[in-house]
């Protein structure tokens, strides 16, 4: 189990993957030759979807440390 001060780096880790999906999934949707519109845009779609998760992840990530530091 993850002690407290371990949280916010899981945070940082599970964001950081967000942001790879997310430039992946943008990525797809700009390859306009080889991949249908409605893959494009569902790739577009999914790349916006990513993105907000890595934020709310980097958010709780900061608000976790700030209840640490509030708890020392």
């Amino acid at each position: 189990m993850l002690t407290k001060e371990q949280h916010p780096d899981a945070y940082h880790f599970v964001a950081d993957w967000h942001e790879r999906q997310a430039r992946t999934f943008l990525e797809m949707s700009r390859d306009e030759p080889r991949i249908d519109a409605a893959t494009r845009a569902r790739s577009k779609d999914a790349a916006w979807y990513h993105n907000g998760s890595a934020a709310a992840l980097r958010l709780a990530a900061m608000n976790a440390r700030r209840a640490i530091i509030g708890a020392l």
